[in-house]
């Protein structure tokens, strides 16, 4: 029997989009709370499960708005969901070192802070690292999501730890310090609408 091609195949819809990349996401999310050291609240307590989810939720909106969970867009999605790992841009610059030291990460409670061209090697060597985001996996660093071993792993472990240190340097914190997330987080999105 010929397949019929006038029947159209329903659209996933972003939350099944999102169960391919939800185990990949958490993963490389709370590995970046841990290698961040993140606190919140001014006594520096630890992230509550309401403040991780709050970050998940973030990480969930930009992988959909930057590539539908990695089913849209020309930059390669499938491969960079976060759109982190753009040879071009400022971020891969930086974490390759291509541009110098970079940005400052100031880290949580007894650990040491670095320099974004630092970033790689001290993540890779952290307890918990994602294997699989690994750069020792690429042919070469310096292409990002254009070298064909790049996956959504390292989009999502270099995107998180780029965008939580994003969010928490935007109001002159350190990239640990995570505040009040609900505050934080609706008043920064509020003020970009």
């Amino acid at each position: 029997m010929k397949p019929n091609r006038n029947v159209k195949t329903a659209a996933k819809t972003e939350a099944q989009l999102w169960q391919a990349q939800a185990t990949t996401a958490e993963k490389a999310l709370d590995f970046t709370i841990s290698f961040l050291g993140c606190r919140m609240g001014a006594n520096d307590a630890s992230l509550t499960t309401d403040a991780r989810k709050r970050l998940l939720t973030i990480v969930r909106a930009v992988s959909l708005v930057e590539s539908r969970h990695g089913t849209g867009g020309t930059n390669q999605p499938k491969r960079d969901p976060l759109q982190c790992g753009n040879p071009l841009d400022a971020w891969w610059k930086e974490l390759t070192g291509e541009s110098g030291n970079g940005s400052r990460f100031i880290r949580g409670p007894n650990l040491n802070n670095l320099w974004a061209n630092e970033v790689n090697a001290k993540a890779e060597s952290f307890s918990g690292f994602p294997a699989d985001a690994s750069f020792l996996l690429l042919q070469d660093k310096l292409d990002g999501h254009t070298d064909a071993a790049f996956k959504a792993a390292h989009s999502y472990t270099w995107g998180i730890i780029f965008l939580i240190h994003k969010i928490n340097n935007h109001n002159g914190s350190n990239s640990y310090n995570c505040g009040n997330l609900f505050s934080r987080l609706v008043g920064q999105w509020c003020r970009d609408l």
